[in-house]
Formats: C-alpha cells, sequence, structure tokens
C-alpha cells in the first residue's frame, strides 16, 4: 500500500512539474500524428478509460462493503476525532467513512489513469 501511495505521488507530482515548466506543452506541439494513428489513439483513450472506471468502480464497492461490515476496525482511527469532537459514535463513523471513501476515490483514479496512461506512451 505504501508503494501504491509513494507511485501517485511521484506520478502526479512528475506531471505537475511537466505541465508547470512547459515540457509537457513542447511534447505535444512537437507531435506530429497521421489520421489513422489519431482514429487509433481515439480509439484505445475510450477503451482505456472504460477500463479504469470499471477498476475504480469495482474497487470503490469492494472497499465500501468492507467499510461497512467491520464495526471493530475503526475503533482506533475514531478514537483521537472521539476525544475533540462532540458527537454520538455513530455520527463521527459516518464522517469519517465518507472523508475516507471520498479520499480512496481521488487515490484509485489518480492511481490507474496514471498507469494506463504510461503503459502505452
Amino acid at each position: 500500500m505504501i508503494t501504491a501511495r509513494l507511485l501517485s505521488a511521484v506520478s502526479q507530482t512528475s506531471c505537475f512539474v511537466a505541465c508547470q515548466t512547459g515540457n509537457l506543452d513542447r511534447v505535444f506541439c512537437d507531435a506530429r500524428l497521421s489520421k489513422l494513428d489519431c482514429i487509433r489513439y481515439r480509439r484505445l483513450a475510450v477503451i482505456h478509460a472504460v477500463v479504469c472506471w470499471t477498476i475504480t468502480i469495482a474497487e470503490m464497492l469492494i472497499l465500501t462493503f468492507a467499510m461497512f461490515l467491520q464495526e471493530d476496525a475503526w475503533e482506533m482511527s475514531i478514537t483521537p476525532l472521539g476525544v475533540h469532537l462532540f458527537l454520538s459514535y455513530q455520527l463521527l463513523l459516518t464522517i469519517v467513512r465518507l472523508f475516507i471513501g471520498l479520499l480512496y476515490v481521488v487515490v484509485y483514479a489518480a492511481w490507474i489513469f496514471t498507469l494506463s496512461v504510461n503503459l502505452f506512451l
């Protein structure tokens, strides 16, 4: 899990640096593609987008199912919040689950989509 997070952070950082320095624009401007290559790459992009969204949704369903099945596993992550926030246990648990679910959507999408793009470039 640490390796996946590190890969995601490095990939997003390198993309940000490439965009800010102008290297990515230069690469796209220098690329000359024929009409047939554009059609092929468009088709591949659509296929990869569908596959990546399918994988992301499947991962989110598995994560959501696991999050709502395990009541005892959340005790340790909620304890620091429970000391400082005066909310009921169920409301606090729901808020933490929603926050972690949203965080995982971003992480899984960033991780899977960047792997898909780097596969064929």
